[in-house]
């Protein structure tokens, strides 16, 4: 939050999207084993699509087990937790964190990798806000 004399227009407005209404589309650049093919994550985009440059919105459904890596490869990334208990852990922490909807994770600059997993719900949901693109793999 700012002062109103620090206020301004991103050009950004909300959207309200029924779910009945999201298509989620596999996204996964490798799967390690036939098992793993059970554990796909899911991209559905939401507004623009994840191009050099460029701001786009995205959901991220992860299954139950899966654990992999969420790589930026643009300037800034902006994840939000809506649904499940998502682990995650950087290069820099220790130990990996629980988080709980609402919670919030993110970086800047190019290539951060988030390292992240879903091992208590039976899914868990990302809102994802880039410029730039990212890449989501499996271990």
């Amino acid at each position: 939050m700012r002062p109103p004399s620090q206020a301004f227009d991103s050009g950004e407005r909300p959207i309200n999207v029924d779910k009945s209404n999201i298509v989620w589309v596999d996204q996964l650049e490798r799967q390690s084993s036939a098992k793993g093919a059970k554990r796909r994550a899911k991209i559905a985009f939401l507004w623009s699509s994840p191009q050099d440059n460029y701001l786009n919105g995205n959901f991220v459904k992860l299954p139950k087990g899966f654990e992999g890596e969420l790589l930026s490869l643009g300037e800034a990334l902006n994840a939000v937790v809506i649904k499940g208990q998502p682990s995650y852990k950087t290069p820099q922490l220790r130990e990996p964190h629980v988080l709980q909807p609402g919670s919030y994770f993110g970086s800047r600059g190019k290539t951060a990798t988030h390292l992240i997993s879903c091992k208590f719900q039976d899914e868990c949901v990302l809102y994802v806000r880039m410029k730039g693109r990212f890449k989501l793999t499996s271990h």
